[in-house]
């Protein structure tokens, strides 16, 4: 699923993820859990304040994003 990511652009010049826009939905970023690079993409998995965990990934030449794993937060008392 395509996605729009809001980023900052850190000291290095690397963008990193703040928010989230897809299906109607705004999600902040809280956590940058982890990064990696392919060849082609960089991928980012992030926390969103709704709890939940999304992988990215971002094709560097065309500098699009994707949506690649979402994973609902467990259920409280679970």
């Amino acid at each position: 699923m395509e996605i729009r990511v809001a980023c900052h652009a850190g000291y290095r010049g690397e963008k990193t993820p703040r928010r989230l826009m897809f299906g109607g939905r705004n999600i902040d970023i809280v956590d940058v859990v982890d990064l990696w690079h392919g060849v082609d993409h960089r991928y980012v998995k992030v926390l969103g304040a709704d709890r939940a965990t999304y992988i990215i990934r971002q094709d560097i030449p065309t500098q699009t994003w994707e949506l690649t794993m979402f994973q609902r937060p467990p259920a409280y008392g679970a």
